[in-house]
């Protein structure tokens, strides 16, 4: 396989999913000024579009419509020609389901939703969506894919909006669940009923097995280019289907994220651990979303999406949006070409083995919700207390400066080299996921588990009890009807639970269940509930909130030892409320038992990664101050202290700053203190 991406650590695509109704559109596109933005902005690699969103395309095709006003000129093949005499490494672009030119042509092609209609094509503003069961655009897919694949140079395409867009219920997918199953597709959700959730596993099945199809025809074609699916569909809901088998069509992760730094660096370390080549890459607009064509990002917040990806191990690929009539906003391709020549220095210094000392499970199957059972297809949500609990998990670490990475099942038999495995209210769990996790445990392992972690089967199964009720020392009984609660601390529970007690526990703003320890497992909580049900509104003991009143004797926080490793398991999901993070981070560490790889004094805003290159005899510390809001005030005199183990340190050098920096080495730990941080730090610490 060429291994371009493995060089390749600035990247851009430069959006061109523009109608052709008017002359005007890409009237004044020109080749030579397109790539006049790729020596301006100073990246190693462009993905160019073959075929946009609108379904058309930039080279002259047999198969569908080629764009109108290039008047059957190919754009594609003169961009792949002038970028190749600039030496940039080249994706081609191809869009998948999302397509107008299908909609509009082929409407026997369209989602029919649950209630027997064509998908309201104003649910996607003005982007139009077919079903990728449909044979005709299977079809079409095919020989499309077949034809650029096989006329163009290039080193890598990227499929784009492999997902579903909605739960479809054509005549197609009827007829092949019904071949596949005997039955018909439930309109009703209800994840506790196999039958519900058979069809959301048939439906996950399908877009792999969509996704795979077009990888392979690439592959047969071109075996020697990466493939890519557009992959930040991992941290959207259910109802897009994509759970982790999905990364097994690309060969390389990359995806476009726009929220702040706890969501942009849980992609990161996502994609860290799930893509099977590195680097991944981390991406997105240059605008403040794609809605807005003329509103920039500002530079220090580009600067800071950059160097987010640096700092996880990741490329950076940015997007902008060509101009309807073909012209290109310069002003946004300079500052991205000052931002990557400021990040040239650290280009020889990316590499080695991230330091995850923490790890945080994300299944891909738990994207969805208890509380939508029983609500008809077209009004359930997209919520997910497990993305929720992700999420604010993630932010908790990056401010408690924990090292952690991200997991999925993929890594469930490579779990050792973790102290720590977070497994936040993980709703729906298999037998192979529960077995890695008894084996990681027993050998010496610890975890932090929540709520529903363990108690329903991927298959939709309720249990009587947790599957990892051995491991956790609990037993399921229930869950209380109350949804606000409180979680009070006993004996040495109160010290490790912010002090809390059964009189003044801490609050959750949401249920707990139900549960008994075993003989034994240590009690550090038992949950408290209110005086009096939240949802009674006469008979009140305060007229403005639910104080506790009635501890039960129910156990809230359960510590037990299994194997040579611990567990501790939350009744409640104790990890997902932002005012108890200090405590929820504080547990994380008595779990640890032992100081992590790398630890520090840095604000909140600030996040350390440490990736270890033995081959190199250094560790490189990074640091990224992610503010909000922008621009990042400074931060001064950062203490770290690095665990080094028997080495002798020979030099501390700040690759940002270019200078030395003084350390003391004792105990196994070396420590040194970074006088200034504005928005990123690289140091090297050789031994």
């Amino acid at each position: 396989m060429n291994d371009w991406y493995k060089r390749s650590w600035r990247r851009c695509i430069i959006d061109m999913h523009i109608g052709d109704s008017d002359d005007r559109y890409l009237s004044k596109l020109d080749v030579n000024r397109y790539v006049d933005m790729f020596r301006l902005n100073k990246v190693d690699s462009v993905i160019v579009i073959a075929q946009a969103m609108t379904g058309l395309c930039y080279y002259p095709t047999k198969y569908g419509e080629m764009h109108k006003t290039l008047n059957g000129r190919d754009i594609l093949g003169e961009a792949i020609r002038s970028c190749r005499e600039q030496n940039l490494n080249i994706v081609l672009y191809y869009t998948l389901i999302f397509d107008n030119w299908a909609f509009y042509n082929h409407p026997e092609w369209r989602i029919i939703t649950a209630d027997g209609k064509e998908l309201d094509e104003k649910l996607f503003g003005r982007t139009k969506v077919v079903c990728p069961n449909n044979p005709e655009y299977r079809e079409l897919v095919v020989k499309r894919v077949t034809e650029v694949a096989s006329r163009y140079d290039f080193d890598g395409i990227r499929f784009d909006m492999t997902f579903w867009p909605h739960i479809c219920y054509c005549k197609h997918c009827l007829d092949k669940y019904a071949g596949e199953t005997g039955g018909e597709p439930p309109r009703v959700v209800d994840w506790q009923n196999p039958e519900w959730v058979r069809f959301q596993r048939t439906r996950e099945r399908w877009i792999n097995e969509f996704a795979q199809m077009a990888t392979s025809l690439v592959r047969t074609i071109k075996p020697d280019v990466t493939v890519e699916h557009q992959s930040s569909t991992y941290t959207f809901s259910w109802k897009e289907g994509i759970t982790s088998d999905f990364s097994k069509s690309s060969d390389l992760l990359e995806g476009d994220f726009y929220g702040g730094h706890a969501g942009g660096s849980f992609a990161c370390k996502l994609f860290y651990n799930l893509s099977d080549h590195w680097p991944f890459c981390y991406e997105t607009s240059s605008g403040v979303s794609l809605q807005d064509h003329m509103t920039i990002k500002s530079k220090a917040l580009l600067e800071t999406k950059v160097s987010m990806a640096l700092a996880n191990g990741g490329a950076f690929l940015f997007i902008d949006a060509i101009d309807p009539v073909g012209t290109f906003r310069h002003e946004v391709h300079a500052t991205m070409g000052d931002i990557f020549k400021n990040t040239e220095k650290y280009l020889p210094y990316l590499g080695g083995e991230l330091c995850q000392e923490a790890a945080i499970y994300f299944s891909t199957e738990s994207k969805m919700t208890f509380d939508d059972n029983g609500k008809p297809v077209m009004k359930a949500s997209g919520k997910s207390p497990h993305l929720d609990a992700l999420m604010q998990t993630t932010g908790a670490l990056i401010r408690h400066n924990i090292p952690f990475g991200v997991v999925t099942k993929k890594n469930i038999h490579d779990l050792s080299k973790y102290k720590v495995l977070i497994l936040p209210n993980v709703l729906m769990m298999d037998d192979e996921e529960c077995a890695g996790i008894r084996a990681y445990v027993k050998a010496g392992g610890k975890i932090y588990a929540s709520k529903f972690t363990s108690l329903t089967t991927k298959d939709g199964n309720r249990l009587d009890n947790f599957m990892l009720s051995d491991v956790f020392g609990a037993s399921y009984e229930g869950e209380t009807a109350e949804s606000f609660t409180y979680i009070g601390g006993i004996g040495n529970g109160s010290e490790l639970l912010g002090g809390s007690t059964t009189e003044y526990p801490l609050s959750l703003y949401s249920s707990q269940l139900t549960v008994r320890a075993s003989d034994d497992a240590d009690i550090l909580a038992k949950t408290v509930l209110p005086f009096v049900h939240p949802k009674e509104h006469r008979f009140i003991a305060s007229i403005l909130n639910h104080p506790p009143g009635n501890a039960t004797d129910y156990d809230a926080a359960i510590l037990n030892r299994y194997g040579q490793g611990l567990s501790l398991y939350m009744a409640g999901d104790l990890e997902n409320s932002e005012f108890h993070e200090e405590t929820f981070a504080g547990l994380i560490r008595f779990l640890a038992g032992e100081p992590f790889t790398v630890e520090s004094n840095a604000p909140k805003p600030v996040e350390l990664t440490t990736f270890h290159q033995p081959n190199r005899s250094r560790y490189i510390v990074n640091m990224l101050n992610f503010q909000d809001p922008m621009p990042n005030l400074p931060v001064y005199d950062i203490n770290v202290r690095l665990r080094i183990m028997d080495r002798s340190i020979k030099s501390v050098l700040s690759i940002t700053d270019g200078i030395e920096l003084n350390f003391s080495a004792t105990g196994g730990f070396a420590e040194f203190t970074v006088p200034k941080l504005e928005t990123y730090q690289m140091i090297e610490v050789r031994y």
